[in-house]
């Protein structure tokens, strides 16, 4: 079976937190956003960029180890994964990262006036951003767990369950849609507060 054409790619990802508004402080009339929620969201956007980067590489990969799968070549496979293997141990360290620059934005939104301004960026973290995490934390747990068996495969070992590996499939599946949706909604978000604070 092709797993790769099974698979769904995160298509969003790269645009977390990128709607960054230019300067320091912008306090117009009532409306004040400190400097702190800002280079939070400066750091956050540097740091989904790099997983996105880890991401579409892995993908990348993971094609080659598919086709390496249909022609049985698992010595030549068997590398592979490996190498994605350490690479998904620097995704999950990234996303805890890119938890705590969120956290740091939430933090922030204390200093945010006036609050109907503060709501807005405080329901985009909170109904999107946090459950983004979570579910990116997802990915990259189930990609890891797709990663060992396939390991368990091109080694001969007889713990390998196709049925297993399908569940990780699935699981990882359900994580990227549900991070392109959140990722969508907190982007709308971000515009909206965006051009409260212009």
């Amino acid at each position: 079976m092709r797993f790769t054409k099974n698979l769904k790619t995160i298509t969003t990802i790269s645009g977390i937190v990128i709607l960054i508004y230019a300067g320091v402080y912008m306090l117009v009339g009532r409306v004040f956003v400190p400097a702190n929620f800002i280079e939070s969201r400066a750091a956050a956007t540097v740091t989904s960029r790099q997983i996105m980067t880890l991401i579409n590489n892995s993908l990348a990969t993971l094609s080659d180890i598919d086709q390496l799968d249909q022609s049985h070549d698992y010595t030549k496979a068997l590398p592979l994964v490996n190498q994605e293997i350490a690479t998904s141990t620097q995704s999950i360290a990234l996303a805890q990262t890119f938890a705590s620059q969120i956290d740091a934005m939430d933090n922030a939104t204390l200093g945010i006036t006036p609050d109907n301004v503060k709501a807005v960026a405080v329901n985009a973290i909170k109904d999107q951003m946090i459950p983004l995490i979570q579910s990116l934390i997802a990915y990259n747990t189930s990609f890891k767990a797709m990663l060992s068996d396939l390991k368990l495969k091109f080694s001969g070992d007889p713990h390998y369950d196709p049925a297993d590996f399908q569940t990780q499939l699935d699981t990882l599946n359900k994580a990227v849609n549900d991070i392109n949706t959140y990722n969508t909604s907190y982007n709308q978000q971000m515009t909206q507060f965006d051009s409260m604070t212009k």
